[in-house]
């Protein structure tokens, strides 16, 4: 197609152009050329089973008569500079033979980019993506959307792009159910239940269990979620469990649907193992304080403690799950309880963390920073950061390494700590080491 095209501008060149300037225009011709097609190509990328065509990012789309613009709210620069290195680490993972592991990380990106306003970072960050994965980021962004404000025709465009990689084959069905479910749920959300059931036929159960509106009808709901529960079906069941709490924190302000609700979610996980009602504690808990209940909320997170209690953990289960719950007793405003609890989760990674191997190491301690962020205790939050990218120094796996970086940069990010020039210079440091790793 490039021979095509020069042979033709230079006949043209022959026809108009002096003699002196064709070498010139022929050079320039060729050049802008080669950049038209090489930007033309740039939109293919691989799947583990098929490559797709990139498409058009959801960050603007034009409404009629007015165009509706995409923004991102102001984070700091700290914060901006933190994902940005977590994003060029991410990036550098190869594809082959590691697309999961970089997919995983590069989702984990869009989603903080998300959860601290940032939906245009975000999709440029999903763009980079390879796999099924960048379907459910779009979906994840279009939901962000319609929550938001945006109107539908604005996070369609991003919903069109989900659609067009869910439809493609990912070697498995599920890839495409969770990409579609997404989808399905962003209709949801923006009342268009016509387009959302359009998405829900052919879905494996469990991911159909995840969706429902405030059209569907309470008493057919609660059937349909405790006859699911009844079955042996693991995900179903905890689909059905958590779509439960959804019905709890939209009906928290009807006390009597609510002790029903709550009736129905603990005559429903006797089946499922303590870190599963621990989340759901946890997540009810979150419901109350949403709704300025705190009294239940504690009760609810005091609930969950002596859950953890009755089990005997490793250091690498216990020290996230019981940081979580520090975090919500604090919200909770037992202050007092909160800090003690998270001390106490300190000196046992400190005392055991030989123990805990390697690769585990981060995503154990990570809550914890996040819950002495949470209390405003920033020196304890750095002690906890600090262990963890002492962890990257220590590791000599790459891949492991810059799956852990990508973590504790987007904690950090989430964790708004102002930048410190000393945890700046070794987050730098290690994010060159890893570049120049592969």
């Amino acid at each position: 197609m490039l021979k095509t095209l020069i042979i033709q501008g230079m006949k043209f060149m022959n026809q108009v152009f002096p003699k002196n300037v064709k070498l010139l225009v022929f050079l320039v011709l060729t050049l802008l050329l080669a950049c038209g097609i090489t930007r033309a190509s740039d939109g293919k990328c691989s799947d583990s089973a098929s490559s797709c065509t990139k498409p058009s990012k959801p960050a603007s789309v034009s409404t009629g008569a007015k165009e509706e613009k995409v923004v991102d709210k102001n984070i700091s620069e700290f914060q901006s500079k933190l994902l940005d290195s977590a994003r060029v680490v991410a990036q550098a993972i190869p594809n082959k033979p590691f697309i999961k592991d970089r997919s995983k990380a590069q989702q984990k990106i869009v989603e903080t980019y998300i959860e601290l306003g940032q939906p245009v970072r975000a999709v440029a960050a999903a763009d980079k993506i390879s796999n099924w994965r960048r379907g459910y980021c779009y979906a994840d962004i279009a939901c962000y959307l319609v929550e938001n404000g945006y109107t539908l025709k604005t996070a369609e465009k991003g919903l069109k792009a989900a659609e067009q990689i869910a439809s493609m084959d990912h070697s498995r069905k599920w890839r495409s159910d969770v990409v579609k479910s997404r989808i399905a749920q962003a209709y949801i959300l923006a009342n268009n239940e016509e387009k959302a059931n359009s998405f829900k036929e052919g879905l494996s159960d469990h991911e159909k269990a995840k969706l429902s509106s405030a059209q569907d009808d309470f008493e057919r709901q609660v059937k349909y979620l405790n006859s699911s529960i009844a079955t042996d079906n693991f995900d179903l069941m905890k689909s059905c469990l958590f779509q439960f709490v959804g019905l709890y924190k939209s009906n928290y302000e009807d006390s009597k649907r609510r002790v029903e609700i709550e009736n129905h979610i603990r005559a429903g996980w006797n089946r499922m193992p303590a870190s599963i009602r621990f989340d759901i504690l946890i997540a009810m808990a979150d419901c109350a304080l949403e709704n300025s209940d705190k009294t239940k909320a504690l009760s609810l997170v005091d609930e969950s403690k002596e859950l953890l209690s009755g089990f005997k953990w490793s250091p690498d289960h216990i020290i996230p799950l019981m940081s979580r719950q520090a975090n919500y007793r604090f919200r909770a405003s037992d202050v007092k309880g909160a800090k003690q609890d998270a001390d106490q989760m300190l000196s046992l990674y400190e005392n055991e963390r030989d123990e805990i191997t390697i690769i585990y190491r981060v995503e154990s301690i990570l809550p914890l920073a996040e819950a002495y962020a949470a209390f405003g205790d920033a020196r304890k939050a750095l002690v906890v950061y600090k262990h963890a990218l002492k962890v990257c120094v220590d590791n000599p796996n790459p891949k492991t390494c810059s799956e852990d970086f990508t973590a504790i940069c987007c904690s950090l990010a989430k964790s708004d700590i102002q930048q410190n020039s000393q945890l700046w210079s070794q987050i730098d440091q290690i994010k060159r080491g890893l570049l120049k790793s592969w």
